[in-house]
């Protein structure tokens, strides 16, 4: 079955260049996490938590570490 998938993978034109992988799977930012929640609905909640983003926006200061941590962890 891996074989066929890779011969199938192997037709295909390849779009994105090693560069624009590499951005892709770069770690999240601070910076770039913040500006996520600050573009959001202040009545949008995330998850289950019942956390609004409210409170990320208030408390960023202290939740950034960890928010960006489990953004990242995603990632891997």
């Amino acid at each position: 079955m891996l074989a066929a998938r890779q011969e199938i993978l192997g037709c295909l034109e390849k779009k994105m260049t090693a560069n624009m992988n590499n951005k892709l799977a770069a770690a999240f930012s601070d910076l770039e996490l913040r500006r996520v929640v600050q573009s959001m609905s202040n009545t949008y909640c995330p998850g289950e938590d019942g956390f609004g983003i409210n409170f990320f926006e208030i408390y960023w200061d202290i939740v950034a570490g960890p928010f960006c941590d489990v953004g990242n962890h995603v990632l891997q």
